[in-house]
Protein backbone atom coordinates (compact mmCIF):
# COMPACT_ATOMS: atom_id res chain seq x y z
CA UNK A 1 0.00 0.00 0.00
CA UNK A 2 1.80 3.14 -1.21
CA UNK A 3 0.04 5.56 1.13
CA UNK A 4 -1.21 4.65 4.60
CA UNK A 5 -4.87 3.95 5.10
CA UNK A 6 -6.73 3.51 8.38
CA UNK A 7 -9.82 1.53 9.28
CA UNK A 8 -11.35 2.51 12.61
CA UNK A 9 -14.04 0.54 14.42
CA UNK A 10 -16.57 1.23 17.12
CA UNK A 11 -16.40 -1.52 19.75
CA UNK A 12 -19.86 -2.49 21.04
CA UNK A 13 -22.13 -3.96 18.40
CA UNK A 14 -19.41 -3.87 15.75
CA UNK A 15 -16.41 -5.87 16.99
CA UNK A 16 -18.00 -7.45 20.06
CA UNK A 17 -21.59 -8.50 20.65
CA UNK A 18 -22.44 -6.83 23.94
CA UNK A 19 -26.14 -6.35 23.28
CA UNK A 20 -27.42 -8.98 25.69
CA UNK A 21 -25.09 -8.03 28.53
CA UNK A 22 -25.83 -4.33 28.08
CA UNK A 23 -29.59 -4.82 27.84
CA UNK A 24 -29.78 -7.04 30.92
CA UNK A 25 -27.61 -4.64 32.90
CA UNK A 26 -29.67 -1.62 31.88
CA UNK A 27 -32.90 -3.47 32.69
CA UNK A 28 -31.62 -4.29 36.17
CA UNK A 29 -30.40 -0.72 36.74
CA UNK A 30 -33.75 0.69 35.71
CA UNK A 31 -35.57 -1.70 38.04
CA UNK A 32 -33.48 -0.51 40.96
CA UNK A 33 -33.76 3.15 40.01
CA UNK A 34 -37.39 3.54 38.90
CA UNK A 35 -38.99 0.35 40.20
CA UNK A 36 -40.05 -1.19 36.89
CA UNK A 37 -38.66 -3.27 34.06
CA UNK A 38 -37.98 -1.68 30.71
CA UNK A 39 -40.06 -2.84 27.80
CA UNK A 40 -38.33 -4.35 24.77
CA UNK A 41 -39.03 -1.12 22.88
CA UNK A 42 -37.37 0.96 25.59
CA UNK A 43 -34.38 -1.36 25.65
CA UNK A 44 -33.96 -1.02 21.89
CA UNK A 45 -34.08 2.77 22.22
CA UNK A 46 -31.81 3.13 25.25
CA UNK A 47 -29.30 0.26 25.11
CA UNK A 48 -27.36 2.08 22.40
CA UNK A 49 -26.97 5.16 24.61
CA UNK A 50 -24.45 5.78 27.38
CA UNK A 51 -26.01 4.28 30.57
CA UNK A 52 -26.15 7.61 32.41
CA UNK A 53 -27.90 9.23 29.44
CA UNK A 54 -30.35 6.33 29.26
CA UNK A 55 -31.20 6.57 32.96
CA UNK A 56 -31.60 10.34 32.75
CA UNK A 57 -33.96 9.92 29.79
CA UNK A 58 -35.97 7.50 31.93
CA UNK A 59 -36.34 10.17 34.61
CA UNK A 60 -33.76 8.93 37.11
CA UNK A 61 -32.56 11.97 39.04
CA UNK A 62 -29.55 10.21 40.57
CA UNK A 63 -28.53 8.51 37.33
CA UNK A 64 -24.80 9.03 37.77
CA UNK A 65 -24.83 7.62 41.30
CA UNK A 66 -26.75 4.50 40.20
CA UNK A 67 -24.36 4.07 37.29
CA UNK A 68 -21.17 4.45 39.30
CA UNK A 69 -22.35 2.15 42.07
CA UNK A 70 -23.85 -0.72 40.10
CA UNK A 71 -23.13 -0.74 36.36
CA UNK A 72 -19.69 -2.37 36.24
CA UNK A 73 -20.62 -5.04 38.77
CA UNK A 74 -23.84 -5.94 36.97
CA UNK A 75 -22.15 -5.97 33.56
CA UNK A 76 -19.42 -8.28 34.87
CA UNK A 77 -22.09 -10.70 36.12
CA UNK A 78 -23.21 -11.12 32.50
CA UNK A 79 -19.75 -11.26 30.92
CA UNK A 80 -20.43 -14.82 29.79
CA UNK A 81 -22.84 -13.42 27.19
CA UNK A 82 -20.15 -11.25 25.56
CA UNK A 83 -18.67 -12.60 22.35
CA UNK A 84 -16.50 -11.47 19.47
CA UNK A 85 -17.90 -11.29 15.96
CA UNK A 86 -15.47 -13.74 14.38
CA UNK A 87 -16.17 -12.50 10.87
CA UNK A 88 -15.05 -9.05 11.95
CA UNK A 89 -11.78 -10.24 13.47
CA UNK A 90 -11.09 -12.32 10.37
CA UNK A 91 -11.65 -9.24 8.25
CA UNK A 92 -9.43 -7.16 10.52
CA UNK A 93 -6.68 -9.75 10.10
CA UNK A 94 -7.07 -9.48 6.33
CA UNK A 95 -6.91 -5.69 6.47
CA UNK A 96 -3.74 -5.76 8.58
CA UNK A 97 -2.12 -8.17 6.16
CA UNK A 98 -2.89 -5.71 3.37
CA UNK A 99 -1.13 -2.93 5.27
CA UNK A 100 -4.10 -1.06 6.73
CA UNK A 101 -3.67 0.57 10.13
CA UNK A 102 -6.43 -0.40 12.54
CA UNK A 103 -7.95 1.26 15.57
CA UNK A 104 -10.94 1.22 17.90
CA UNK A 105 -12.77 4.37 19.00
CA UNK A 106 -15.24 3.72 21.81
CA UNK A 107 -17.26 5.65 24.36
CA UNK A 108 -16.45 2.96 26.92
CA UNK A 109 -14.18 4.04 29.81
CA UNK A 110 -10.70 2.56 29.74
CA UNK A 111 -11.09 0.59 32.97
CA UNK A 112 -13.93 -1.43 31.41
CA UNK A 113 -11.92 -2.47 28.35
CA UNK A 114 -10.22 -5.24 30.32
CA UNK A 115 -13.63 -6.92 30.43
CA UNK A 116 -14.81 -6.02 26.94
CA UNK A 117 -11.75 -6.33 24.71
CA UNK A 118 -10.30 -9.85 24.45
CA UNK A 119 -6.63 -10.45 23.55
CA UNK A 120 -7.48 -11.48 19.98
CA UNK A 121 -8.87 -7.98 19.36
CA UNK A 122 -6.12 -6.11 21.21
CA UNK A 123 -3.51 -7.86 19.08
CA UNK A 124 -5.20 -6.69 15.88
CA UNK A 125 -5.43 -2.95 16.60
CA UNK A 126 -2.71 -0.34 16.64
CA UNK A 127 -4.62 2.19 18.78
CA UNK A 128 -7.53 1.98 21.19
CA UNK A 129 -9.21 5.29 22.03
CA UNK A 130 -11.37 5.21 25.18
CA UNK A 131 -13.85 7.76 26.51
CA UNK A 132 -11.43 9.65 28.76
CA UNK A 133 -8.79 10.00 26.03
CA UNK A 134 -10.72 12.93 24.53
CA UNK A 135 -12.63 15.88 25.94
CA UNK A 136 -15.69 15.14 23.84
CA UNK A 137 -16.80 11.55 23.11
CA UNK A 138 -18.82 10.52 20.07
CA UNK A 139 -20.81 11.99 18.36
CA UNK A 140 -17.97 14.52 18.46
CA UNK A 141 -15.19 13.61 16.02
CA UNK A 142 -12.38 14.02 18.60
CA UNK A 143 -11.73 10.29 19.10
CA UNK A 144 -11.44 9.70 15.36
CA UNK A 145 -9.06 12.64 14.98
CA UNK A 146 -6.91 11.32 17.83
CA UNK A 147 -6.82 7.80 16.41
CA UNK A 148 -5.74 9.06 12.98
CA UNK A 149 -3.04 11.18 14.62
CA UNK A 150 -1.71 8.22 16.59
CA UNK A 151 -1.77 6.01 13.51
CA UNK A 152 0.79 8.23 11.82
CA UNK A 153 -1.24 11.29 10.83
CA UNK A 154 -3.37 9.37 8.36
CA UNK A 155 -5.49 11.95 6.45
CA UNK A 156 -9.24 11.69 6.86
CA UNK A 157 -9.76 10.98 3.16
CA UNK A 158 -7.67 7.84 3.62
CA UNK A 159 -9.76 6.50 6.51
CA UNK A 160 -12.91 4.49 7.13
CA UNK A 161 -14.93 4.46 10.33
CA UNK A 162 -17.17 1.45 10.98
CA UNK A 163 -20.07 1.95 13.38
CA UNK A 164 -23.56 0.81 14.29
CA UNK A 165 -25.30 3.81 15.89
CA UNK A 166 -26.28 7.39 14.95
CA UNK A 167 -23.48 8.66 17.24
CA UNK A 168 -20.95 6.69 15.19
CA UNK A 169 -22.31 7.93 11.88
CA UNK A 170 -22.31 11.55 13.02
CA UNK A 171 -18.79 11.31 14.45
CA UNK A 172 -17.44 9.84 11.23
CA UNK A 173 -19.15 12.40 9.03
CA UNK A 174 -17.90 15.29 11.18
CA UNK A 175 -14.37 13.87 11.03
CA UNK A 176 -14.51 13.76 7.24
CA UNK A 177 -13.84 10.02 6.95
CA UNK A 178 -15.81 7.51 4.89
CA UNK A 179 -18.51 6.06 7.13
CA UNK A 180 -19.51 2.39 6.99
CA UNK A 181 -22.58 1.31 8.94
CA UNK A 182 -23.17 -2.27 10.06
CA UNK A 183 -26.58 -3.76 10.71
CA UNK A 184 -25.55 -6.55 13.14
CA UNK A 185 -25.24 -4.15 16.08
CA UNK A 186 -27.65 -1.88 17.94
CA UNK A 187 -29.41 -0.31 14.91
CA UNK A 188 -31.05 -1.48 11.72
CA UNK A 189 -29.77 -0.57 8.28
CA UNK A 190 -32.83 1.67 7.80
CA UNK A 191 -31.95 3.60 10.97
CA UNK A 192 -28.36 3.96 9.82
CA UNK A 193 -29.45 5.15 6.37
CA UNK A 194 -31.75 7.72 7.97
CA UNK A 195 -28.87 9.25 9.94
CA UNK A 196 -26.57 9.47 6.93
CA UNK A 197 -24.54 6.26 6.64
CA UNK A 198 -22.98 6.14 3.18
CA UNK A 199 -22.54 2.36 3.13
CA UNK A 200 -24.17 -0.39 5.19
CA UNK A 201 -22.87 -3.94 5.57
CA UNK A 202 -25.17 -6.81 6.47
CA UNK A 203 -22.81 -9.51 7.75
CA UNK A 204 -19.56 -9.53 9.77
CA UNK A 205 -17.96 -11.53 6.95
CA UNK A 206 -18.18 -8.40 4.76
CA UNK A 207 -15.41 -6.78 6.80
CA UNK A 208 -12.17 -7.09 4.84
CA UNK A 209 -9.94 -5.68 2.13
CA UNK A 210 -12.86 -5.07 -0.22
CA UNK A 211 -13.97 -2.25 2.07
CA UNK A 212 -10.94 -0.22 1.01
CA UNK A 213 -12.60 0.32 -2.36
CA UNK A 214 -14.90 2.79 -0.57
CA UNK A 215 -11.88 5.10 -0.29
CA UNK A 216 -11.76 5.42 -4.07
CA UNK A 217 -12.72 9.06 -4.82
CA UNK A 218 -14.94 7.88 -7.67
CA UNK A 219 -17.06 5.87 -5.21
CA UNK A 220 -17.70 8.94 -3.03
CA UNK A 221 -20.04 10.42 -5.61
CA UNK A 222 -22.07 7.24 -6.06
CA UNK A 223 -25.40 6.65 -4.25
CA UNK A 224 -23.91 3.61 -2.51
CA UNK A 225 -26.34 3.54 0.39
CA UNK A 226 -29.40 3.70 -1.86
CA UNK A 227 -28.02 0.91 -4.04
CA UNK A 228 -27.37 -1.34 -1.05
CA UNK A 229 -30.76 -0.71 0.47
CA UNK A 230 -32.62 -1.88 -2.59
CA UNK A 231 -30.43 -4.96 -2.82
CA UNK A 232 -28.76 -4.32 -6.16
CA UNK A 233 -25.38 -5.99 -6.78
Amino acid sequence: MSRPVAVLFDLDGVVIDSRQATSITLRQLAMRAIGRKLTDEELHAFAREAPVDALLALGVGEAKAFYERDFDRLLAEHADTLRVFEGVTSGMTELRAAGARLGIVTRQPRHRLALLVPPVVRELVDVLIAREDVQRPKPAPDGIYLALQQLGKVPSERALFVGDTPHDIEAGRRAGVRVVGVSWGFCTREELAACGAEVCLNEPAEIGVRMLDYLNPKRRSEPVMERLLVGDP
